[in-house]
């Protein structure tokens, strides 16, 4: 038997083996070269391609079982040379999988959440086992993936947080205490760690919160405070925007508009708590010139001593104690 053959088309001698099988001809091989058959095949479906799709359309209608027969078959013969193509095609062009995959999940969502409920236990495991050892493979580049994405949706991550917390929040709460409670030691260890890494860090950040969350931090400043004295805390921040409006944002003590402070009317000195009943709006001079006196024998001497100011505190306290 010959080992070459021409071909009628380019005419050129070549090795049987470029040259498809084709019985009816005597030398049960096809008479043009692979090469040429292609570009015969690719100018044919370019002249004919919406025929030869409605073809294929029909023919795949007609003999559907057939096709998904063969290959079944096909895929069981040759699984291991399949799934190394496909592995070679997934690395070779991530993107593109990617891609493919979300698009593949979108479609067929329905049979996705299907499939998760019914082997929902074996997914879990098999998450558990292999995350990790992938997470610890591709770790760096994962971070990396992580701190581009959070820089690029810091808006919308905040948000999604925002609304997580909100349809979660004794949820989350209970997790944390529970934490806390099981993991005091690690905590501590962790969060003295980095304090010490991070002083300057931690001081800028707290005095520029402090800053902008004045009346905030004044509040936790004098609950602690009430409870060093075993005296009664429960004054919030919305009784004292209260109690501002009341005032109409000025000292209660002198009429001016200045900076407020949260004044004592009874101090803490002579027992008196950190409640609504007992907080009042004055400026600093004002507080500091009363001090730990007695209201009703400071302030009729006081300089800026009004009797309609007087009257009107002691209104405000009867007002918020009627009421309760």
């Amino acid at each position: 038997m010959y080992k070459t053959k021409i071909c009628i088309k380019c005419k050129v001698e070549l090795d049987i083996n470029l040259f498809g099988k084709l019985k009816r001809n005597k030398d049960g091989l096809d008479s043009y070269c692979k090469s040429c058959n292609n570009e015969k095949s690719k100018k044919s479906y370019e002249n004919n391609s919406e025929k030869k799709l409605i073809s294929c359309k029909k023919y795949r209608e007609e003999n559907s079982e057939k096709i998904s027969e063969y290959h079944k078959k096909y895929y069981q013969e040759n699984s291991e040379e399949i799934l190394e193509r496909n592995k070679k095609w997934a690395k070779e062009n991530p993107e593109k999988e990617k891609e493919r995959h979300i698009k593949w999940r979108e479609a067929n969502f329905e049979k996705v959440a299907e499939y998760y409920e019914n082997n929902k236990s074996y997914l879990l495991e098999y998450a558990k086992k292999y995350n990790k050892q992938w997470y610890k493979e591709n770790r760096i580049n994962r971070l990396k993936e992580c701190k581009i994405y959070r820089t690029n949706n810091k808006e919308m991550i905040a948000n999604r947080s925002k609304i997580y917390y909100k349809i979660n929040k004794e949820m989350i709460a209970n997790r944390s205490k529970i934490y806390r409670d099981n993991n005091k030691n690690k905590i501590s260890i962790y969060s003295n760690k980095y304090y010490d890494n991070n002083k300057e860090k931690i001081a800028i950040k707290s005095k520029n919160y402090a800053k902008n969350n004045r009346d905030k931090c004044n509040i936790l400043h004098q609950k602690r405070r009430a409870r060093e004295h075993l005296l009664l805390t429960n004054f919030t921040i919305e009784q004292w925007e209260s109690a501002k409006q009341y005032f109409k944002n000025k000292c209660c003590y002198c009429g001016e508009e200045k900076q407020l402070e949260q004044e004592h009317f009874i101090s803490v000195a002579n027992k008196g708590g950190y409640v609504k009943e007992n907080i009042i709006c004055a400026c600093k001079s004002c507080n500091c010139s009363k001090s730990d006196n007695d209201f009703f024998s400071w302030y009729p001497n006081f300089e800026f001593y009004n009797k309609d100011r007087e009257e009107n505190i002691l209104e405000y306290l009867n007002l918020i104690k009627t009421n309760n």
